[in-house]
């Protein structure tokens, strides 16, 4: 499985999108099942410059259609339950 952890500490505001990454473990089987790659989008939510990066790069990006072959999953660092 490939996986690509995109630690860009951000908000999610606009990111309505994407699914959490509640169960790594499965979503791993899943990705090796299916050959697919699996971005985790790293973020928090007081982080302003994450704001730009999203509205700039991220969401057009998932807009797009370019990430439609990888499994994107975003994984809050201010979350208490663990993954």
């Amino acid at each position: 499985m490939k996986l690509l952890v995109l630690t860009a500490f951000a908000v999610s505001a606009g990111l309505a999108l994407l699914e959490p990454a509640d169960n790594l473990e499965q979503l791993g089987v899943e990705a090796r099942h299916a050959q697919t790659p699996v971005l985790i989008y790293v973020t928090r939510s007081d982080c302003t410059f994450c704001r730009r990066f999203e509205s700039e790069v991220f969401n057009p990006l998932l807009r797009s259609g370019e990430l439609d072959r990888v499994a994107v999953r975003e994984l809050m660092l201010d979350r208490t339950e663990p993954v």
